[in-house]
């Protein structure tokens, strides 16, 4: 016995504590208990004792006399087996912590206070001169201020503003830009984006969640009557079979020029310049893709001139001309869409501060959806599917800070609503049924309650 009690001290030396130990048949608790076996030199009878040894260095049987043995040393911790410990899972706290850190960030993200916005979102009359407000949940730094994007849908693209701060809130004053420019002001009636990246930050420098809404810009005077004629009796000349229209100031002088997508092998885009008077003149035809039928204009290479959008009916292409300023377009970029695009708009879908595009492939049943770098090269993005689209229009319907799109379905008598989810991803939605053949669709708030309803024309 006292050989017996030597090599067990020796096997728990005092420096480190000693494993728990078990007397008899081991339990679940303990572990699995022994192979039911006879007697045999390794195996103990049954009218032995076992005795367990458990921890990380050993772990097997001892056999002893069946009589009770008594150490002369209290070893109370070697004599029962305590209890279980609950089991120490990591992975379960870092999990836990993943989880918290995004919900902890987003709660500090300044966000923008849509109803405190002025001009108010989606208005439809607001004074030409008026600074852009932009209110946030949380102060913010001054020097991220002056990433807000302000986009004029028909003078000079993306405009120039001075940004200043005043706790959570930023005003946006439109400057005039170069010498000599005509004015600060919006022009009647266009359309205006302002866009919040993420690169607006609080002072405590969280990003702020990206934020893109649109206003109108009134006009004032007039009566609704439409009348006089070109000299003459008709318009400028363009191209033949002209088959959108779209105006703009892309030679920077105030008034507004137009330009045409020629339906034909000249494969052109006609540019218009306006003396001021709605006098049109000049010889410039901007080439294309093959058959254009629809032209667009935005600012999006974001250098502060409108440059043009040609949809290729007969290439499955978009063509982008950058403006020089002067009204000159030059560039060969051609960004690849859907089967037959009848339709091209502009608008900022994924909340980065530039002007992306967007296509109505007629015979595709899709909407291509393409993203801009923010140099005007397009990539990436999707093709939500619709049903026979002929004209697109971006508007935020669903009143979240992000543009969904609207195609008009000629061959399903409906127009297709596209929600965005802030990326430039668009799913769900619903597919409302309007009149025979809709040709074309278009957003405002006509009842004035400051959400955007839709026209189309069928």
């Amino acid at each position: 016995m006292p050989t017996t009690l030597a090599w067990l001290r020796r096997l728990l030396p005092g420096r480190r504590p000693a494993p728990a130990t078990h007397f008899g048949p081991r339990s679940p608790a303990t572990g699995p208990a022994a192979p039911a076996a006879g007697p045999g030199p390794h195996r103990p009878g049954p009218a032995h004792d076992r005795l367990h040894r458990r921890g990380p260095a050993l772990r097997w049987p001892l056999t002893f006399f069946p009589f009770p043995i008594f150490f002369p040393t209290p070893m109370p911790s070697q004599l029962f087996s305590p209890p279980p410990r609950p089991r120490c899972r990591p992975w379960r706290a870092l999990l836990a912590l993943a989880l918290l850190l995004p919900l902890a960030a987003a709660a500090q993200a300044p966000t923008v206070v849509r109803g405190s916005l002025n001009p108010a979102a989606n208005a439809e009359s607001a004074p030409s001169g008026t600074p852009v407000v932009v209110p946030f949940s949380q102060n913010i730094n001054p020097g991220t201020a002056g990433t807000i994007r302000v986009f004029s849908q028909q003078y000079r693209g993306r405009r120039t503003a001075t940004a200043s701060t005043s706790g959570s809130s930023v005003t946006l004053t439109p400057t005039a830009g170069a010498p000599g420019s005509p004015s600060a002001a919006f022009r009647p009636g266009e359309t205006v984006l302002v866009s919040v990246p993420a690169t607006v930050k609080s002072t405590g420098g969280a990003a702020a969640v990206p934020y893109v809404y649109q206003f109108t810009a009134a006009a004032t005077g007039g009566t609704g009557s439409f009348g006089g004629r070109f000299s003459g009796g008709f318009g400028p000349a363009v191209g033949s079979y002209p088959y959108s229209v779209a105006v703009g100031d892309v030679d920077g002088d105030g008034d507004l020029d137009l330009l045409t997508a020629n339906f034909n092998n000249s494969n052109s885009v006609s540019v218009r310049l306006n003396d001021g008077s709605g006098t049109f003149s000049g010889t410039t035809n901007v080439t294309v893709g093959r058959y254009p039928i629809s032209v667009a204009v935005g600012d999006v290479d974001g250098d502060g001139d409108l440059d043009l959008l040609a949809a290729n009916y007969g290439g499955g292409t978009v063509s982008v001309r950058l403006n020089d300023g002067s009204g000159s377009f030059g560039g060969t970029q051609d960004v690849t869409v859907g089967y037959n695009p009848r339709s091209v708009a502009v608008g900022d879908v994924d909340g980065d501060g530039d002007l992306d595009l967007l296509a109505a492939n007629l015979n595709g049943g899709t909407v291509s959806v393409r993203l801009n770098d923010g140099s005007g090269t397009f990539s990436g993005g999707s093709d939500p599917a619709v049903s026979g689209p002929i004209s697109v229009a971006v508007g935020d319907v669903d009143g979240d800070g992000d543009l969904d799109l609207l195609a008009a379905n000629s061959n399903g008598n409906s127009v297709s609503v596209r929600l965005n989810d802030g990326s430039g991803t668009f799913s769900g939605g619903s597919d409302p049924a309007v009149g025979s053949g809709p040709i074309s669709v278009a957003v405002g708030d006509v009842d004035g309650d400051g959400d955007l309803d839709l026209l189309a024309a069928n």
